[in-house]
């Protein structure tokens, strides 16, 4: 597990969890919205071959031509379903996405920039203001917390926290549901343990140690 291979300072740690943000982009992407538990299945394990084979532009491409597929259907006001897309975005905790879909039309795109567009833009990005009085502060700062906080950290807290984290992807595209289904979901059994629990040493290790920013840009920055 490429997390585990972070965990225990291997040789490849600088890049360990890049793979991770990767495979779950190009390797959980539905291959159509009609297709079913079975068609998901085959397609993960078509696209883990793949992986364990190198094939990492064969992945992308496959994940490059589902996406293009789709751009467009969707989109417009006109969309038959819309309140029933809006409200399961809505109580899913995607709140950005459900706005999102209720702003976006046919007519949507790049704007020209014509100087009543630059001066808009103007308008919303205002001269940087200096920082206030109140909210500075001074002096040296007591932030050490003792090691023994972190200690508390394990695999069943990562769950319980999987349960009650909710919103939109980050780097690696999955949301929050998908995190949810992979780290609280039974039906992987030991697996979703194992991941669990190298995501909580994971967390102790960049609470309590100095760690080069460079082995953790997976976790800041679109692979």
């Amino acid at each position: 597990m490429h997390i585990n291979d972070w965990n225990s300072g291997s040789e490849n740690q600088h890049v360990s969890l890049k793979p991770v943000s990767v495979l779950l982009a190009v390797g959980l992407q539905t291959p159509n919205p009609k297709s079913k538990a079975k068609d998901h299945q085959d397609a993960l394990s078509k696209r883990l071959a793949l992986w364990k084979d190198g094939e990492i532009s064969k992945l992308i491409r496959d994940r490059g031509r589902i996406i293009q597929s789709r751009i467009g259907k969707f989109k417009g006001s006109n969309h038959p379903d819309k309140a029933k897309v809006f409200a399961k975005l809505v109580l899913e905790g995607q709140i950005n996405s459900a706005l999102r879909f209720l702003s976006e039309n046919s007519n949507g795109g790049v704007l020209t920039l014509t100087d009543d567009v630059m001066t808009q833009l103007k308008q919303k990005h205002p001269e940087p203001q200096p920082a206030k009085l109140g909210s500075v502060l001074f002096g040296p700062l007591n932030d050490e917390i003792p090691e023994s906080v972190y200690s508390q950290i394990n695999g069943e807290i990562v769950r319980q926290a999987a349960f009650r984290t909710k919103g939109s992807g980050g780097p690696s595209g999955v949301d929050a549901n998908g995190f949810r289904r992979m780290l609280a979901c039974k039906s992987f059994k030991q697996s979703s343990t194992r991941l669990c629990e190298a995501i909580a040493r994971m967390a102790k290790t960049l609470c309590t140690q100095y760690i080069d920013p460079t082995t953790i840009e997976a976790l800041i920055l679109v692979v």
